[in-house]
């Protein structure tokens, strides 16, 4: 952006106007905006907003914003992942809405996806409660609707006015925390930061969590009530809803009275909000968690149909404990998407399964004598699935609580990077197992198992290493333990659709290397012919198992972008691997079968008291 100019030789007093409206002009062209051009934004509006109060530069910061919730949402949610960037834009309108000066008249603004409205209510009339209002015709343009402030406790009986588009009822408790004697106030506001680390938080009883000092009552003659109504969510990018099938079904609202951080309130704050879609259904209050960058359910709760006096079934009620920004999720495709609980259930189910049948398998390979390098390449593939199977059942049994993170950062980056690692460190192997293939002649005499697991385990920790340093901040959601978007397209679906290209071209190559040894040798010696065989059922086990991954993680891929059935597609055939490669490479494998006879008849005839090695019945008895 052109303004970066005005970064590199400062913002002061004088000019912070005239860059105000330079960066509004530029933002006109919201369709050349890139996701670098908002953190550059960001840091602009930080340097405007900080020495100025103004009206006119507080006005030009939220027609900025309105420009930018035009742009694509792709690049609105790539700025987020890469530093939070559309929160702390929010986090600087807000701070800016708490410190303007309005004196005895009311800062309103109107435009298609914000609505603004900032007055100082006297606190003898703040202390009756507080209800406000924005009505507005077009639900998809705010430019004409009206924000009503008024000051009295809500009479339940009374009727939604028409056209709501949203309402807050601020309970009496809220004004009197203000207004008692008892209450400290925190820093001043010009020492209020957009990162919410530096101003205090007053609780129901009156005492800040931040930096204090006592304030007489009578000093307190008015509140600042700032009100923020965004028309969609585009300024609260959440990966994680798009892959729970969930989205915002209602615009998004925030509150602010006296410049601070409310909460823990014993009588609850209640917000209406319209519907956008109504008949979504599994409706779910939230809040957006500004240090965390995800929307929240904690301390909300939904309201019965009939808590809103309305005609007609157009409006969620949320009850919540405190003031920030509120919306309401809603499941999306809802005829489509099986309930989460089945899912989750079925996820677990198939891992466990595929985890028992990756046991066994291991199990009876190790029992071969003279083993070959082909079956501990087997064998590695089998151990790294079931590493994968068993880190995915930890996480699926971490996270119970829908949009709540239980782990903390930390271990739950580890559990995502160890899930990357073993996705990717199975197709590796795979790839191998078609290596061997190809060259017909066992891999042994040609290269040491040191340098094939050099391969099969670093390749994999490589890839992973470079995804995880270029994506640092930004690598693993912090709501079920897994890679953002771009980390897993860039670290992980790219990097699987090039090995399982090589893996079928090689699996190809092999097949078409045995059909002509067959068709060209004639007659050959009974082993050579057993040989082929045996090989044959090797390649034709890979192209299986590679079938099976590739259907696995196409599906996978559609569910980022395209839910209907692909989510249910997708974790029957991952969660169901195992089985499946136990199925293709333990019961439909001769030798195997042949040991679990003689142990099973072993055990049978020591049981019996006539166990002999003789006795145990050979395979085609």
């Amino acid at each position: 952006m052109c303004v970066s100019l005005y970064l590199k030789n400062g913002i002061y007093e004088a000019n912070v106007t005239d860059v105000a409206e330079e960066v509004f002009t530029i933002t006109q062209n919201y369709e050349e905006i890139e996701d670098e051009d908002i953190g550059l934004l960001y840091e602009i509006l930080q340097l405007i907003r900080s020495p100025n109060p103004d009206a006119n530069v507080t006005g030009l910061i939220v027609e900025i914003v309105n420009n930018v919730m035009f742009v694509d949402e792709d690049v609105l949610a790539s700025a987020q992942e890469n530093g939070n960037y559309t929160t702390l834009i929010v986090q600087v309108l807000e701070s800016q809405l708490n410190t303007v000066e309005v004196g005895n008249s009311t800062l309103a603004a109107t435009y298609p996806n914000i609505a603004v409205q900032v007055l100082d209510v006297p606190s003898d009339t703040a202390g009756n409660g507080i209800v406000v209002t924005i009505l507005s015709m077009d639900t998809g343009n705010l430019s004409n609707s009206a924000i009503m402030v008024e000051t009295h406790q809500d009479d339940p009986n009374d009727s939604v006015p028409r056209n709501t588009f949203a309402r807050v009822v601020v309970p009496i408790e809220v004004a009197q925390v203000f207004t008692t004697p008892e209450f400290t106030e925190g820093p001043s506001s010009s020492n209020y930061t957009t990162n919410g680390d530096n101003h205090g938080t007053t609780t129901a009883s009156g005492v800040s969590s931040g930096p204090v000092k006592m304030v007489d009552e009578s000093a307190i003659e008015s509140l600042r009530v700032s009100f923020v109504v965004y028309a969609n969510d585009v300024m609260f990018p959440s990966p994680s809803l798009a892959l729970l099938n969930r989205e915002i079904n209602t615009p998004v609202v925030s509150l602010t009275i006296g410049g601070q951080k409310i909460e823990d309130l014993m009588e609850r704050v209640n917000i209406t909000f319209y519907r956008f879609e109504p008949d979504s259904s599994d409706p779910t209050c939230t809040f957006w968690e500004f240090n965390l960058g995800k929307w929240s359910v904690e301390e909300c709760q939904l309201l019965p149909d009939n808590t809103v006096n309305s005609s007609s079934n157009e409006y969620y009620t949320c009850a919540c404990d405190h003031l920030t920004s509120f919306a309401v999720l809603v499941n999306i495709h809802v005829d489509a998407v099986p309930p989460k609980s089945a899912l989750r259930i079925l996820s677990i189910i198939g891992c466990a399964i595929s985890c028992l049948c990756l046991v066994i398998a291991i199990a009876s390979y190790l029992t071969i004598k003279n083993i070959h390098q082909s079956t501990k390449i087997f064998i590695c593939l089998c151990t790294t699935l079931l590493c994968f199977y068993t880190v995915s059942l930890a996480i699926i049994a971490l996270d119970t609580k829908f949009q709540h993170a239980e782990v903390e950062l930390i271990p739950c980056t580890v559990l995502a990077t160890l899930v990357h690692y073993f996705v990717l460190s199975s197709l590796t192997w795979m790839g191998i197992e078609g290596f061997s293939l190809a060259i017909i002649k066992r891999i042994d005499n040609h290269i040491s198992m040191t340098k094939v697991s050099i391969v099969g385990w670093g390749i994999p920790a490589v890839i992973v290493a470079v995804t995880g340093g270029i994506t640092r901040n930004y690598y693993a959601v912090k709501d079920y333990c897994y890679i953002r978007k771009w980390p897993l397209i860039g670290g992980l679906l790219i990097p699987m659709a090039i090995i399982l290209i090589i893996n079928i071209t090689v699996f190809i190559l092999a097949m078409c290397r045995v059909e002509k040894s067959v068709r060209t040798s004639g007659r050959v010696k009974k082993d050579r012919k057993t040989e082929r065989h045996e090989t044959l059922k090797r390649i034709q086990n890979g192209i299986a198992t590679l079938i099976l991954l590739g259907c696995t993680w196409t599906t996978g891929y559609l569910a980022l972008i395209n839910v209907d059935y692909t989510e249910l597609l997708f974790i029957i055939f991952n969660s169901l691997q195992g089985f499946f490669i136990f199925v293709l490479y333990c019961l439909r494998n001769t030798e195997i079968r042949k040991n679990w006879r003689r142990c099973i008849c072993s055990r049978l005839l020591r049981k019996s008291g006539r166990w002999s090695p003789k006795e145990v019945p050979d395979e085609h008895q």
